[in-house]
């Protein structure tokens, strides 16, 4: 019996490595693509499925009211990342990203700065010391393919900021020796 029990256990530690080689391989998760922009301190977190995707960038002019009421051109930016599989003759959703200065962000929040006929205003998801990024509401009201994804992509909070390029820490400095 107890020969049996030895033949067995030797028998299995030969074994198990070349039933370890020929079993399923475990799957992997492939990495996140990640988009970077240092110069407003932002990093996008991506599914796989984006990698190769592309950038546009637009510019744009609203008006903001001053103190006084008085209306005043501001120029805007909205960065769109662009799924890979998109084309002209097949548009795929973007997930568009409005950027703001913190000023020009107050006042988006308090009405007097209008980016959208929407009565509600772009939905933040993200800040850092300089700048606000937000999605543009009612973006996805095109319906183009994609749409689902880019909301779910959205909902599992995909951005990190870091200090933009070029901001610099205030330091206070002591009085000089002379």
């Amino acid at each position: 019996m107890q020969k049996r029990i030895r033949t067995a256990i030797l028998l299995a530690l030969v074994l198990s490595p070349l039933f370890a080689l020929a079993a399923p391989a475990r799957h992997r998760t492939k990495a996140p693509v990640v988009y970077t922009n240092r110069r407003y301190g932002l990093r996008f977190n991506l599914p796989p499925s984006w990698k190769g995707y592309s950038i546009e960038k637009s510019e744009w002019m609203s008006l903001m009211a001053d103190q006084h009421n008085t209306p005043e051109h501001v120029d805007l930016l909205l960065l769109s990342i662009r799924h890979p599989l998109w084309t002209e003759e097949h548009p795929r959703e973007d997930i568009p990203i409005m950027i703001f200065t913190r000023r020009q962000w107050s006042k988006v929040v308090q009405s007097r700065l209008v980016v959208s006929p929407a009565p509600f205003p772009p939905s933040e998801i993200g800040r850092n010391e300089r700048y606000v990024f937000a999605a543009p509401p009612r973006f996805f009201y095109d319906l183009l393919d994609g749409y689902e994804e880019v909301l779910k992509i959205l909902q599992g909070r995909p951005v990190r900021t870091f200090r933009p390029a070029g901001a610099l820490r205030h330091v206070q400095q002591g009085p000089t020796a002379s």
